[in-house]
């Protein structure tokens, strides 16, 4: 096929009529928009900013791996996009680059779907082109499709280096949004226009021939392509065709995704057409092996629907198998101890089949006892393993066979709340843990219930936080010192996620003995905190003077120096004024440090120029 001449008007306009059809546009919109053809420069990357010091510093902050914190200066020092356009724009192109290397995909989106106006002509392109990438590596392809027909029916018209980019990307973005006709019109219609493409074309080829039931092309397209992406493909029309010995595509594919130097997501893909052959070879073993593996290598980004399994998928391989072993071993289902056993005998050989014979106790069995032993079981075997992290999420949390996280058996949320703690993965630890209220045994139950309240609290589970330490609270009248510091380590979190009025009623339950004055002491001062926090500001003060006065009325110690500090500072939020300077002066009088008397003749003066505040009532 000849190679077009896109700078020729004429076919510049065929084009347009050829892709009015597929953007939906009618022949005289498409005549109209190619009336005005003209050359413009290729925006695919971001052409290289003017130097400037301070964002050579941000930017040196996110290469030393403190992106976080180098976003939160772009956000204060950025230029301001109306008065320095130019200097904005250098700012965000250095902006976008901290998003996408941090995979924050969401982020690039939310900041290139509204840019300011009366940027330049070329980051417009830029940010339209980084805003199309973004939804289509989040999935969205209906949504990648509105900035590419920008790109494409703009003025000036883009150059051809950049139309053939767009025009695969308008093909991908049908793909994503699985609308599998049009990508294979658009496909045709861009085979017409252009040569044979290089390697990244043939494979963007294959997979809408895969997409579209045509195995035998989509192999034929491949055939001397041995990349190990374009290798992925091969196999799986091959698996999908039915074209060869499903053992050698097997083995093929196990083999490269074994390989030092492929790329995860390749490898990921490689072991799913591994698991497509073994199950079109009948070997449950080996499908398992390879579903295991791919799903213990997850890849980032919106699913792949030609390389797309999940848990449930290994559920159904696992189930398969453990049928089949039964039978083998003639195990009745329902004899539940039967199956134990012989899964207990499998096991210490390390086979595949013990997870399989567990895996239909736990699934099938009626006993609820049961289940949960064998979900035990059945992760003990799976500890061994690498990956186990993701492969457990696959197995119990992305699947429809846990639909709902509150019907998992208590070990096998524990367990997986432990390897969401430590993935900081807070949220999903906490409703995790949040139903399970007996500890595992061997741990101690007050130790483990205040760990339990602190993780549904960082995940943001208020509510089930504070009746688990009411719950404790009651059943516990007597507590050491040691465990009451701990416990009070789980009110200070209420009090940082706001939740004072809870964090209140919870010191005022602690039992704190009387022999223990100074306990008292700290518990008044965490007390007055939160009612400050609320604006209850006559309700601190007295409790902070209560703190600062427990001992010995006129007690001067470092405690009831702080406490009496704060006291002043809630007696002037609560317009008493007088109070407050009697309570600074009498500490002025007996403080010796110069910073300190320096501060508290500041606090002093400042009484005298505050408005007064209009407290809330006392309790």
């Amino acid at each position: 096929m000849a190679h077009v001449n896109i700078h020729n008007p004429a076919v510049w306009r065929g084009l347009c009529l050829a892709a009015a059809v597929l953007w939906g546009a009618t022949p005289v919109a498409a005549a109209a928009a190619s009336a005005k053809t003209a050359q413009s420069p290729s925006s695919a990357a971001a052409p290289a900013p003017a130097r400037d010091p301070a964002l050579e510093r941000v930017e040196a902050l996110a290469g030393d791996g403190a992106s976080e914190l180098a976003l939160r200066f772009m956000n204060r020092e950025q230029p301001d996009a109306t008065a320095h356009p130019a200097a904005w724009v250098r700012w965000e192109y250095a902006r976008i680059a901290i998003y996408r290397n941090r995979g924050d995909w969401a982020a690039v989106e939310r900041r290139l779907a509204t840019p300011p106006p009366g940027l330049p002509a070329e980051f417009q392109r830029w940010a339209r082109r980084q805003l199309a990438e973004a939804r289509l590596t989040r999935g969205d392809g209906l949504g990648a499709l509105v900035p590419l027909r920008e790109l494409i029916w703009r003025q000036p018209a883009p150059s051809v280096a950049e139309l053939t980019d767009l025009r695969r990307l308008v093909i991908r973005a049908y793909l994503a949004a699985d609308r599998v006709q049009d990508a294979y019109t658009a496909l045709l219609r861009y085979q017409q226009d252009y040569r044979d493409g290089d390697a990244a074309w043939r494979r963007l080829r294959a997979r809408v021939m895969l997409r579209a039931g045509h195995e035998a092309e989509a192999r034929q397209l491949l055939r001397k392509d041995r990349s190990p992406e374009a290798r992925a493909l091969y196999l799986l029309a091959s698996v999908r065709g039915r074209h060869g010995d499903a053992g050698r595509v097997y083995s093929e594919a196990r083999a490269l995704a074994s390989k030092k130097g492929v790329k995860p997501r390749v490898s990921h893909q490689l072991w799913v057409v591994a698991a497509q052959a073994a199950h079109a070879a009948g070997d449950r073993d080996r499908e398992i092996e390879a579903l295991s593996r791919a799903l213990s290598e997850p890849v980032t980004g919106a699913p792949d629907a030609l390389f797309h399994t999940d848990g449930d998928a290994l559920w159904r391989a696992y189930l398969d198998l453990g049928h089949a072993q039964g039978n083998k071993q003639q195990l009745l289902l329902g004899s539940d101890p039967q199956w134990f056993a012989a899964a207990k005998k499998l096991a210490k050989k390390g086979r595949v089949e013990a997870r399989a014979l567990y895996a239909v106790v736990a699934l099938e069995s009626r006993s609820a006892d049961d289940r949960r032993q064998a979900h035990k079981a059945f992760i003990a075997l799976l500890d061994r393993d690498k990956g186990v992290d993701a492969l457990l999420s696959a197995l119990y949390v992305d699947t429809n066979h846990y639909a709902h996280i509150e019907d998992l058996p208590s070990p096998v949320r524990l367990h997986l709340a432990d390897q969401a703690i430590g993935r900081s993965e807070l949220p999903l630890a906490s409703r995790l843990i949040g139903g399970v209220t007996a500890p595992p045994k061997g741990v101690d139950p007050i130790f483990w219930q205040m760990r339990r309240a602190r993780i549904l609290i960082m995940g943001g589970n208020y509510d089930a936080a504070v009746a688990a330490m009411r719950k404790l609270l009651q059943r516990h009248r007597k507590l050491p010192r040691q465990q009451i510091d701990r416990l009070m380590q789980v009110l200070f979190d209420l009090q940082s996620v706001g939740r004072h009025e809870d964090a209140i009623a919870l010191f005022r339950a602690l039992p704190v003995a009387d022999q223990d004055p100074q306990l008292r002491r700290e518990v008044l001062y965490w007390i007055a905190d939160s009612y400050k926090a609320l604006g209850r500001y006559d309700d601190a003060a007295r409790l902070y003077l209560e703190s600062a006065t427990l001992v010995d009325a006129k007690a001067m110690d470092p405690w009831a120096q702080t406490a009496r500090y704060q006291a002043a500072g809630a007696l002037a939020q609560a317009g008493l004024r007088e109070d407050a300077r009697t309570v600074l002066q009498r500490l002025l009088a007996v403080t010796k440090n110069a910073d300190r008397r320096a501060v508290l003749q500041k606090k002093l003066q400042q009484l005298w120029l505050r408005p007064p505040s209009t407290p809330k009532p006392a309790s």
